[in-house]
């Protein structure tokens, strides 16, 4: 597969030193973006300091948002954080390339900072968190019976009592 990179990436790639920047975009309400170096205006919109990139690839990401005051934690204890938006950019000198789209899980850590790990859309169903069963659901499809959940299947098995 190929990729189609804009100039200022290219070019960015072919300087000694490159060490891009990450952009985090989180769908709290309202939305929350940051950056891993310095303050910027990207796609019209202001990121501001406060983020560390760990590991990021297509399927999972990690991160942590600086929290010295507590002003994140009274945010991420009120607002549900399990399947929030997250998205991650790579930030070349103006131009920035989406790496990463996907959802939160709770934070690992609650602190100083605040440590999140992400996983993609793809690898996670939305599924109820909670039992479906009476006086909810009267009817429950016997065990065995596939049904078809957007791209996949998913196959009926009894409650182990």
């Amino acid at each position: 597969m190929t990729r189609v990179l804009s100039t200022t990436i290219t070019t960015a790639i072919g300087k000694k030193i490159t060490q891009p920047a990450y952009l985090v975009e989180l769908h709290f309400s309202p939305v929350m973006r940051f950056a891993s170096h310095q303050q910027t205006t990207w796609n019209d919109e202001a990121w501001y300091t406060g983020v560390s990139v760990g590991e990021v690839s297509a399927m999972e990401a990690n991160f942590s948002l600086r929290n010295v005051d507590n002003s994140l934690s009274a945010l991420v204890l009120t607002q549900r954080t399990i399947d929030l938006r997250c998205k991650i950019y790579k930030y070349y000198d103006g131009d920035a390339e989406l790496i990463f789209d996907g959802v939160l899980g709770q934070p690992t850590e609650i602190g100083p900072r605040i440590v999140f790990l992400a996983r993609s859309h793809v690898d996670i169903g939305v599924f109820p968190d909670e039992r479906i069963g009476p006086p909810l659901c009267n009817h429950i499809t016997p065990a065995g019976t596939v049904i078809r959940w957007g791209n996949g299947t998913l196959e009926l098995e009894a409650e182990q009592s």
